[in-house]
């Protein structure tokens, strides 16, 4: 998601019924990184902060991006 949204692969239409709560989803969702194993782990910053949507367009974003169907996400 990170990547697609910094090359503009992926954009959030401002006329999307639901453009300002997947903004806000996006802005609060943050990676950690162990040291320890060097995995990364992805969660909202706070535990009661919701991410459905988040991670709704990183299944589509990922499906589309391995050779799955074009289809445009946002209008």
């Amino acid at each position: 998601m990170q990547a697609a949204l910094q090359t503009r692969r992926l954009k959030v239409a401002p006329t999307l019924a639901e453009a300002k709560t997947l903004q806000r989803e996006l802005s609060t969702f943050k990676v950690k990184v162990s040291l320890a194993s060097a995995t990364e782990s992805f969660e909202a910053w706070r535990e009661r902060d919701p991410d459905d949507l988040v991670l709704a367009v990183a299944l589509a974003v990922w499906y589309s991006e391995r050779g799955g169907k074009r289809f445009t996400l946002f209008a």
